[in-house]
């Protein structure tokens, strides 16, 4: 899993400043955990982690939370399989979603992973401005 070898990441090396790196992680999007709001911070940074380590007091993850994921990351066949379903099934919905919105003519960049979508819809404003994009928002929410 990617979050548990985040030491790997920061390269040991002195070409930059290891205390401006900060990587923040979820298990929203990559595990399709969206409503335990697990994540982590790993930083050099002393100030950045003095300041998490008072904030985490608030936010700490629930004992029953703490030891599904504990059991779910400790055996790796189900890991394993869980991924392989995961991306299966983000692909489908990407591929259906994408299909969908390419027949409106909406542009989109193409991500390379989760499911991400970056889509063009200036041609649909009606202006470039907040009442605009809140006309769209409209539209779009009543079709």
């Amino acid at each position: 899993m990617p979050f548990l070898f985040l030491r790997h990441i920061i390269p040991d090396t002195e070409d930059f400043d290891k205390s401006r790196v900060h990587i923040v992680y979820g298990l929203s999007k990559d595990l399709s955990l969206a409503g335990l709001r697990v994540g982590v911070i790993y930083s050099y940074n002393a100030n950045v982690l003095a300041a998490t380590s008072k904030l985490a007091r608030f936010c700490g993850i629930s004992t029953p939370t703490s030891w599904m994921l504990i059991s779910m990351f400790s055996d790796t066949e189900f890991l394993n399989e869980y991924l392989k379903i995961n991306r299966e099934r983000l692909g489908k919905m990407f591929a259906l979603f994408s299909e969908r919105v390419n027949k409106l003519g909406v542009k989109c960049f193409k991500s390379s992973a989760g499911f991400y979508y970056w889509a063009d819809m200036s041609k649909f404003l009606r202006s470039y401005s907040e009442r605009g994009e809140l006309e769209l928002w409209e539209n779009l929410r009543n079709s």
